[in-house]
């Protein structure tokens, strides 16, 4: 019987280990944090864990067959052996004596070097790279040229990062969250889903959002003036896009508010049609995983803003109006667009989102009351002005849609609290008032017409 795999984990007191077993493909020694030095590693090893081992000043030679490498939050090690080029997965972690890496292996596929605060620079950058995490490297100043496979790329909190170099096309992920020193984005790929760009305190201009974009966050980027977006609405038709998240961007000129309110409006309806055109969705059971996953039954624009969208059909600047359903009475299925406007709010913490209660009665608030909530994400210590929130929220669509069914009016009572991360309520910001629209397949079907006689005239306009 020969040995494949040793576990030394959380083993505290161990300083030296003995002569390793020439079978052995997986050594673990994570939390060995007396640990100062490895012995021969023997050339089947495929598999080093030696997270978080503070006393480990060096590695020995590594063997050829090595395909993961996990230092994490060795904080002692200064400098890595030669890489073999069988590595696929590099995490160096916390290793904040580290200041250069010589060379990555040929096949390397994921590489962390979070919170390596001394490391200045990256070599090359193989071309099989699939995913960057560089998170807080408050040292690194420049990136390499990005190999065109790479997917995910973060770099959060890189305070000392100016520029990136071009993106590779085939890049789905990008996080520069809180790079202050960033001052603008090179052209975004085609294929980019999810865009962070919250903090950075430097960007004055996003580029053009590409279509395949799902997801940008913004958040507290105070110097931004420009965001752009397509001009004609069949190629926002083309878009996926199911998150907007401006809070805190006072500074966005009056032409970038304008076009994300109506891009806010093509996607939202967008997202709201495919919902009423899917089955099996009209039962409330079907989101027990709300709370962990409402993200998913959501489409949500968040910017700057005191005004309610014109094109909701009930508006009100108090916390409740009564809706009147009788025109959609014969619609089979509808879904309900809601406008927030939102305060100025400081609180003491960070809140990670706000809860949007609804109390649902008849037209007069007698009868039978239901209740339902949804919740709006921000991530942030203080909502700076008076912002706009148009949301679709699948759950709380469905219940509406349920008492639609048996009453044509409606008075929808709305309070608004924020919470942080688990259940504490830290305040009520100020609800300046709200707006709710019924939305049907052929309510936007009407709409998309609509869009496209004004892409028309646009066009006509244009030509002449």
């Amino acid at each position: 019987m020969t040995l494949k795999s040793l576990d030394f984990r959380a083993c505290e007191s161990l300083q030296t280990l003995p002569e390793l077993p020439l079978s052995l493909e997986n050594l673990d020694v994570r939390g060995c944090e007396a640990l100062q030095s490895l012995p021969k590693l023997p050339f089947s090893l495929k598999i080093l864990e030696a997270t978080e081992c503070e006393s480990l000043l060096t590695l020995p030679e590594l063997p050829p067959s090595l395909k993961i490498l996990d230092v994490n939050g060795c904080k002692s090690l200064q400098f890595l052996p030669h890489l073999p080029q069988s590595i696929e997965i590099l995490d160096i972690r916390g290793c904040e004596s580290l200041e250069t890496i010589q060379e990555f292996p040929l096949s390397l596929e994921i590489l962390d070097t979070e919170l390596c605060t001394s490391l200045q620079t990256f070599p090359k950058l193989p071309s099989s790279l699939k995913t960057l995490e560089a998170t807080v490297c408050e040292s690194l100043q420049t990136l390499p040229e990005l190999p065109w496979s790479l997917q995910t790329l973060n770099v959060q909190h890189c305070s000392s990062l100016q520029n990136l170099p071009e993106l590779p096309i085939s890049l789905k992920t990008l996080n520069v969250s809180f790079c202050q020193s960033l001052e603008s984005l090179p052209k975004l790929p085609l294929s980019l889903e999810t865009l962070d760009v919250s903090g950075c305190i430097s960007i004055q201009t996003l580029p053009k959002l590409p279509l395949s974009l799902k997801a940008l966050n913004a958040k507290d980027c105070e110097s931004l003036k420009t965001a752009l977006f397509p001009s004609t609405t069949v190629e926002q038709l083309k878009e996926n896009r199911k998150w907007l998240l401006f809070w805190n961007c006072l500074n966005l000129d009056e032409h970038s508010l304008l076009s994300i309110g109506l891009n806010a409006r093509i996607n939202v309806m967008k997202f709201a049609n495919h919902h009423l055109s899917s089955p099996n969705h009209d039962d409330l059971e079907n989101y027990n995983d709300y709370d962990d996953k409402y993200g998913f039954y959501q489409a949500g624009y968040m910017y700057p803003g005191s005004s309610i969208l014109e094109w909701l059909e009930n508006k009100t600047t108090e916390d409740y109006l009564v809706i009147d359903l009788s025109s959609h009475a014969f619609s089979h299925r509808l879904g309900f667009i809601f406008c927030f406007i939102l305060g100025q709010c400081e609180e003491t913490e960070m809140f990670e989102k706000l809860e949007v209660n609804l109390i649902v009665s008849d037209g007069d608030g007698e009868g039978q009351k239901d209740s339902v909530g949804m919740y709006i994400d921000i991530g942030s210590w203080t909502i700076e002005s008076d912002h706009v929130c148009v949301i679709y929220d699948q759950r709380c669509s469905e219940m509406l849609n349920k008492r639609a069914k048996i009453q044509t009016r409606l008075k929808i009572q709305v309070s608004i609290q924020t919470s942080d991360t688990g259940t504490t309520i830290l305040s009520n910001p100020a609800l300046k008032g709200f707006g709710v629209s019924p939305v049907s397949i052929s309510a936007y079907k009407s709409f998309i017409q609509q869009m496209g006689f004004h892409d028309s005239m646009f066009q006509f306009h244009q030509s002449n």
